[in-house]
């Protein structure tokens, strides 16, 4: 039997008739126990996607402050931002390398969109995937040698491999017969490689809600991992790939679980009653979830 256990839960939390909370996004950490949580990234504009980098020292995100989402890091205490990209372009989905160096990320400019990777600095750009239909979502390998995405190349939303350098793409997913009864291109995206390059960690829709599923690098076993009425979406593993943390979202409401795999215990984070929180992903030593933070709509 799958037991939940609530962490940082005020009243009302889970309650259906709460609305999700509207409006832009901040940057926030909540620690893994729910005994703290704060925010590192405010702005009247919408702050989203963060990720930890592999040190622990930085976190990268996309934010619409310029006009339009441009990429920027700022370290894990919250000083030093540094905008990464500046363009006419739509880039987020930003995801570092695991030696640091790098972040690919996703670039949309005039109805395209396609997979790109910069140096961490931000210098050296350069596309790794072109196509007239919809790259992006990418995620790496704990060796670094492949970057796993989300395409729509083939009428509707896959999964996808391809090496570091844009070579070799190959399709792990197929799920069209299923995803034609729901929103086809939305059926398989937010990819995540665990830590020990077992399994990769996905959403989909294919039988009919956005639950959690996941698959060996090669696209065998495809799992589903989460079932029941909540759409649940963006998973990301703990470092000792024993944890899925995703977002999930119910009858306007939103939070974040973490889920052990082997016992099915789910852990719900809060930031506390004033926020919802949704995209999460782990710190380094496992400790604490950076993720999005919305203010809930006063009572």
């Amino acid at each position: 039997m799958k037991l939940i256990v609530v962490l940082g839960i005020l009243a009302g939390y889970l309650s259906p008739a709460a609305a999700q909370a509207p409006g832009p996004a901040d940057i926030g950490i909540i620690k893994r126990d729910g005994s703290r949580s704060w925010l590192i990234v405010t702005n009247p504009a919408s702050d989203e996607e963060p990720e930890w980098s592999p040190d622990g020292k930085r976190i990268v995100f996309d934010s619409g402050r310029n006009g339009n989402n441009d990429i920027f890091v700022i370290d894990a205490t919250g000083k030093n931002l540094q905008q990464l990209t500046d363009s006419p372009a739509k880039e987020d989905h930003a995801a570092w390398s695991p030696d640091g160096r790098q972040i690919a990320y996703q670039h949309e400019w005039e109805g395209n969109t396609d997979v790109y990777v910069m140096n961490a600095d931000g210098s050296n750009k350069r596309r790794l995937t072109s196509h007239a239909a919809r790259d992006g979502w990418p995620d790496w390998s704990p060796d670094g040698s492949m970057i796993v995405f989300s395409s729509e190349r083939d009428g509707q939303r896959e999964i996808y491999t391809m090496r570091r350098d844009g070579t070799d793409q190959r399709r792990l997913t197929n799920s069209a017969a299923e995803c034609k009864r729901v929103q086809a291109k939305y059926c398989n995206t937010d990819p995540s490689w665990s830590r020990d390059n077992r399994w990769i960690a996905f959403n989909s829709e294919r039988d009919g809600n956005s639950e959690i599923y996941i698959m060996r690098p090669d696209g065998s076993t495809q799992t589903r991992v989460t079932r029941n009425e909540r759409l649940e979406e963006r998973p990301a593993w703990s470092p000792d790939s024993k944890w899925l943390a995703f977002s999930w979202r119910y009858r306007g409401d939103a939070g974040i679980i973490i889920r052990n795999l082997k016992s099915g215990v789910e852990i719900l984070l809060s930031p506390g009653a004033a926020y919802a929180a949704q995209r999460p992903d782990w710190s380094p030593d496992g400790k604490f979830i950076v993720c999005e933070w919305f203010k809930r709509p006063a009572k």
